[in-house]
């Protein structure tokens, strides 16, 4: 090749690269456009029920009171989750918008971790910036990456650990117990928010072993475990055990394959070029027989995402995988780029660089942002209106509208009622006595697949409450009211 072919086809490269750039721009300033982050109403059940632990938090008291009683309160993530994202609320106020802010901030950090590794490992920024704005553009990212959710920070943590492991395992820094320490708190302070993320210390194991690294395996997992037995044995015996049943008990709903295999399908089609690079660098690591961290990260994280297909679960649990699928996509276009025959590397570039570009253009819409034109209505309603007594789906509202709130996530209390034999007596006595001023659902037709409050109390609530006009908000289509009793 002559200098002035090499010169040219780097021209080519960089006007790729550039444009990957502008398209991911374009895709981020849309999304960031339509998102309604300062909205004061919840787009989600979960951001609710957080509301609440951090009402129970500012009180001096932990998010996990007895769950059996009422009034019950079900908080299943650990407790640096809660303690972490309550300290936006503690300095600037009582609001959704600073903790989504907090969620934000951490997704942009996620994604200059991707890029920060990508330019540690390739020796690219062109590459690295590419692929740190790509992850902002994944429409699963974008789903979740602006609400109270606990995902982003148990992501941000595990990714914390993989990289300080990356740099410690080279041998290159020793640090007091040597190169694993570090890591294996990290690993623990991510499971200490969620409980699913297993993958990055699993594949940080998965890589000691097959590099013969025995004794730094056995206190990687040993330290891991270690730190999250101390935290989780502290808080068992300050709430008497009820920390154990919200974060390990609280999830017994039933598997169903095929809704798994759904929000496989739709992540595999959102991303089909980020996987196929991904495949390019895990076909690369097998020829080279070594094992890379980041390709260990992803194929582990692959095999975690099965805990999408719980009836209670959503497509948030794909967004480690995501993560993965653009780290080791960019690994994957690096090795592409490293192909000696120049017109095949071209030729592969270009095609690839057209599939993402494909991917970046058409995005789809958030479902979660329709229906909620009377939010607004429904929340001044519930603060300024709305008897004191209430039974709501829609934990947002009640909390942030200053009611006492009796069930913090029926969905999770119903299935324990289903599955784990809790005992429904109390509640379905209230409901009986219409000691509740109003209950607040998200369909009057309860006879439909409704799943958020127990059997026994569905049929109480039919037969000593009528349906009446809700609000055309989530969790709020309708609001029953007691029947009058006759004389």
């Amino acid at each position: 090749m002559t200098p002035s072919d090499s010169a040219g086809e780097n021209r080519v490269f960089a006007a790729i690269a550039v444009a990957f750039v502008v398209l991911a721009v374009r895709c981020v300033w849309r999304t960031w456009n339509i998102l309604p982050i300062s909205a004061p109403y919840q787009f989600d059940y979960e951001e609710g029920n957080i509301l609440n632990a951090f009402t129970l938090i500012l009180k001096g008291a932990t998010p996990w009171p007895n769950p059996r009683a009422l009034p019950s309160f079900m908080n299943p993530y650990g407790p640096v989750a809660y303690y972490l994202l309550v300290l936006p609320v503690k300095l600037f106020g009582f609001a959704l918008v600073y903790p989504r802010a907090m969620i934000v901030g951490l997704v942009l950090l996620v994604a200059a971790f991707i890029g920060v590794e990508l330019k540690r490992i390739t020796r690219s920024t062109v590459l690295a910036v590419a692929f740190g704005l790509i992850y902002l553009t994944i429409p699963n990212v974008q789903e979740w990456g602006w609400l109270l959710r606990v995902d982003f920070l148990g992501i941000a943590l595990t990714f914390a650990g993989l990289m300080v492991f990356e740099r410690r395992i080279e041998g290159a820094r020793k640090g007091i117990g040597g190169p694993i320490v570090l890591p294996a708190l990290l690993f623990a302070a991510a499971l200490l928010v969620k409980t699913t993320l297993v993958a990055a210390p699993a594949a940080c194991f998965f890589v000691l072993l097959t590099r013969r690294r025995f004794r730094d395996a056995a206190l990687l997992a040993g330290l891991t475990a270690a730190g999250v037995v101390v935290v989780m044995g502290t808080f068992a015996v300050i709430t008497r055990g009820a920390i154990l049943t919200d974060v390990y008990l609280a999830h017994p709903d039933p598997y169903e394959k095929w809704r798994y295999l759904r929000g496989l399908a739709r992540v595999v089609r959102e991303c089909w070029p980020l996987l196929l690079l991904a495949g390019i660098a895990a076909a690369d690591d097998l020829a080279r027989r070594r094992l890379s961290t980041p390709v260990a990260w992803f194929l582990v994280a692959a095999a975690t995402t099965f805990t999408a297909g719980a009836q209670g679960s959503s497509s948030n649990h794909f967004l480690e995988w995501n993560t993965t699928l653009c780290l080791t996509g960019g690994l994957g276009m690096a090795r592409l780029l490293q192909l000696r025959l120049s017109t095949l590397r071209l030729a592969a570039t270009a095609a690839v660089a057209a599939a993402l570009a494909l991917g970046l253009w058409p995005r789809r819409e958030f479902n979660r942002l329709g229906g909620q034109a009377g939010c607004g209505s429904a929340y001044d309603w519930v603060r300024t209106q709305a008897p004191p007594n209430l039974l709501s789906e829609n934990t947002g509202a009640v909390v942030l509208g200053g009611k006492k709130l009796w069930l913090s996530n029926p969905f999770a209390f119903a299935q324990m009622v289903e599955h784990r034999g809790w005992s429904d007596a109390e509640l379905v006595r209230m409901i009986r006595e219409r000691r509740f001023d109003a209950i607040i659902v998200r369909d009057r037709n309860l006879e439909k697949k409704y799943r958020r409050f127990p059997p026994n109390a569905l049929r109480a609530i039919a037969e000593a409450y009528e349906p009446g006009p809700g609000f055309q908000c989530h969790d709020m289509a309708a609001i029953f009211t007691p029947k009058k009793i006759p004389q």
